[in-house]
């Protein structure tokens, strides 16, 4: 059959090739021309098939089904290929071998009543947080991503032990009864708990330390770190973002917050920048909790206040490491760091929070960072 115009391809129908049963669209002949014109040139038509760069057109009796060549084709299920050489070889799969109804679905970018999607490409998309259960291992050694919340339970103790909290405020006042400098606890983030700015020579705050930043690979000589302490149940963290989310000098060196909670169970809790959307999540005794660069600037998080009735008298300790992991994982289509205006220039005081914000540098390197935020 000679070469035709686009324009010439007559009545027709645009819609079902029936051969792989792949639905595309569906139209007008002057709708199939319109496609295929706007694809270029001219069209090749045999008795089964009309071809042209770039497009696939079958023809089935008088419809017409217009695909890119390289379209996806409904193929027998096959699994994944590699078996597990840990469990006999059985045929015993009845899926193996045939065009699976969700495959068919897929192709035809279907949905169903309750069902968001057929196709698994759907899911490969990155997450607004993904939470990871962590090894209780010397090391991290799982794939970790900037999307990451990691938890660990009893990584330093089992969860009815105290034991570690009460030795830190023992070891904490043993160097404030010495005289060390800055040791002494301080209110902070407008006197909802206190924190001291300077707990070197504490031994077991070095031990958390050292162990903390051994398990993610840190970077020597980026960490920043923090010891709070929420007195009792009446103490409790606002919603903020670590400084990192929008200081570039502290993103280029950290980008990952790690935590390791000590005494009394409380929830952290995770408040979505955009969409307000909250995550609680418990933080028990010996617990260490992560999360990681992408998590801090899309989410704020805080540690939720407890109603009177829930009052207890016991405390909390909270050590906090921040610095620079190793081995993280780099994908496409991070978010950018904020900037006053995208985190509203304010934190939840209604003061600028321009201020170094809710860390600072090592507590090895006492400095200004420890002082309570300042008003402009």
């Amino acid at each position: 059959m000679a070469p035709l115009k686009a324009s010439a391809i007559g009545p027709g129908v645009l819609g079902v090739d029936r051969s792989s049963d792949l639905e595309v669209a569906r139209g007008t002949g002057t709708d199939v021309a319109r496609k295929i014109a706007s694809m270029g040139s001219n069209v090749v038509v045999s008795a089964t098939r009309v071809a042209l760069p770039g497009i696939n057109v079958r023809v089935t009796d008088k419809t017409l089904t217009v695909m890119p060549d390289n379209a996806r084709r409904a193929e027998p299920h096959r699994g994944d290929g590699k078996g597990d050489p840990n469990l006999p070889a059985v045929n015993d799969d009845p899926r193996v071998g045939t065009v699976l109804p969700c495959t068919i679905k897929a192709l035809k970018g279907n949905t169903g009543r309750n069902t968001e999607s057929f196709d698994p490409a759907s899911t490969l998309v990155r997450p607004s947080m993904r939470v990871v259960v962590g090894p209780k291992k010397r090391v991290f050694d799982k794939v970790l991503k900037h999307d990451d919340v990691v938890v660990v339970p009893d990584f330093f103790c089992a969860e009815d032990d105290w034991s570690i909290y009460y030795k830190l405020i023992e070891e904490m006042r043993s160097i404030q009864s010495a005289g060390q400098s800055k040791s002494e606890w301080i209110p902070w983030a407008e006197g909802c708990h206190l924190i001291s700015q300077n707990p070197t020579g504490c031994p077991t705050y070095e031990d958390v330390l050292k162990r903390t930043g051994e398990y993610f690979n840190m970077k020597q000589g980026s960490q920043g770190t923090r010891f709070n302490w929420y007195r009792d149940s009446s103490d409790w963290k606002p919603f903020h973002h670590d400084s990192a989310a929008y200081n570039p000098h502290r993103a280029r060196n950290q980008n990952i917050t790690v935590g390791v909670s000590f005494g009394s169970e409380r929830e952290l809790s995770f408040l979505h920048a955009k969409n307000g959307s909250r995550i609680y999540f418990p933080q028990t005794n010996g617990m260490l909790f992560a999360f990681g660069r992408d998590v801090n600037i899309n989410w704020k998080h805080g540690v939720n206040a407890l109603a009177n009735e829930h009052f207890s008298g016991k405390g909390r300790i909270s050590i906090i490491l921040w610095g620079l992991a190793q081995d993280v994982v780099e994908e496409p289509d991070s978010p950018p760091l904020l900037t006053n205006d995208a985190r509203n220039g304010f934190d939840n005081s209604n003061h600028r929070s321009d201020q170094r914000g809710d860390r600072g540098r090592s507590s090895h390197t006492p400095s200004n960072d420890g002082t309570q935020p300042r008003r402009r």
